[in-house]
């Protein structure tokens, strides 16, 4: 997970790496435009007016981006630094040849702008020292052809404008940082208590013994499967199960043992039956079996051979003795009450129980009918 979490980064900045460069070259050609224009539309159209107004820092320009797209390219870390000083330097390369126009010097805020949208506080930092290096250096250069005071002007005011600028970006920052951590916060309470419904759910329709569903989700997911049944009329068998003399087994063995043979038999259960088939267990000693998209008769078979492995099952727990299950089967007739479908079922296990133990018997609404 932190792999690829670390992969998402590298990708991210890598895009925000080519958009930063997209937006150098965009400011470059809408600035070189209007340079353009007003060179032209001005009483200076001397060509050495237009050499040193534009072409010469146009040129230097390009191959500052060119240098930093070649750097882009190659290095795979650091790049955002490069973008970073290439933004600096070309500022810096405004600044020189154009150090008496004012409105110019708004631009010195350009690189730590762009250092926001990595948003690390270095970068910020690192934006703001290397654009007062080059403030510095500008004043120092500029010092033998310019009047001192007016000089001095500009150095205060661009610094100023660095400092202010620097501070509302770490405020911007560190605002977004408080978002992002409350939101983080929240996603994880969220999530904890999404996690917590999760758990009170499966624990509310999980017998946590035998780890299969409990009664009450039985009685739900019956209750859905004849309403489907009706709709669709697909075929719906229900076996009711009950493990035999197991109180005797809990009097002599003890409820731990007993709770080892119920672990077993649900296993068994499990490893019977079909994706679309429903195993839970009913209470005590008893579970039940809804069985879908099937016939009587494939069902049966089933079960015999649930009780056939259950029998040869040997509990170490028991002095490796066996247990025996009998079983009560019965078949779903549309439009018939779910109530009158299980004591269907109970009452073939009932008669099951009452005619010997270890034995699957049938009883159907039509048995009833004959009655």
């Amino acid at each position: 997970m932190n792999l690829n979490l670390e992969i998402s980064e590298v990708i991210n900045i890598r895009n925000w790496n080519r958009n930063m460069l997209n937006s150098y070259w965009l400011i470059i050609l809408t600035s070189t435009m209007a340079k353009a224009i007003y060179l032209l539309n001005s009483n200076q159209t001397e060509w050495s007016s237009f050499v040193v107004g534009m072409i010469h820092p146009l040129t230097e320009i390009i191959i500052i981006l060119i240098i930093t797209e070649l750097l882009n390219f190659r290095l795979r870390q650091f790049n955002e630094y490069a973008i970073i000083i290439c933004g600096t330097l070309i500022v810096a390369t405004i600044f020189y040849y154009h150090p008496n126009t004012p409105a110019l010097y708004n631009a010195s805020f350009l690189p730590i702008l762009i250092s926001v949208f990595y948003y690390k506080v270095r970068m910020v930092l690192f934006s703001f020292t290397t654009m007062i290096i080059v403030t510095f250096l500008l004043f120092f250069i500029n010092l033998n052809n310019g009047d001192y005071n007016v000089l001095l002007i500009k150095l205060i005011t661009t610094i100023s404008i660095l400092v202010c600028g620097t501070v509302i970006c770490l405020g911007i920052m560190h605002r977004g940082i408080e978002l992002v951590e409350r939101l983080r916060s929240t996603m994880e309470s969220r999530q904890e208590l999404l996690v917590q419904n999760i758990i009170m759910d499966r624990l509310s329709k999980i017998d946590p013994l035998t780890e299969l569903y409990n009664h009450m989700t039985f009685h739900e997911y019956l209750a859905r499967l004849t309403e489907q049944s009706d709709k669709f009329g697909f075929s719906l068998q229900l076996a009711v199960l009950d493990i035999d003399s197991f109180k005797k087994v809990n009097d002599t063995y003890g409820h731990r043992a007993g709770d080892a043979v119920l672990k077993r038999i649900a296993q068994s259960l499990q490893q019977n039956v079909q994706a679309n088939d429903f195993v839970a267990r009913y209470g005590g000693e008893e579970f039940v079996i809804l069985f879908s998209e099937k016939n009587l008769d494939d069902v049966y078979q089933i079960l015999e051979q649930i009780r056939i492995q259950i029998t040869a099952i040997h509990h170490p727990e028991l002095g490796s003795e066996i247990v025996t299950i009998s079983i009560g089967l019965t078949e779903y007739k549309r439009r018939t009450n779910k109530e009158v479908v299980f004591q269907l079922a109970d009452e073939a296990l009932y008669a099951a129980k009452k005619s010997g133990k270890n034995r699957i018997l049938i009883k159907t609404e039509a048995d009833n009918l004959s009655m």
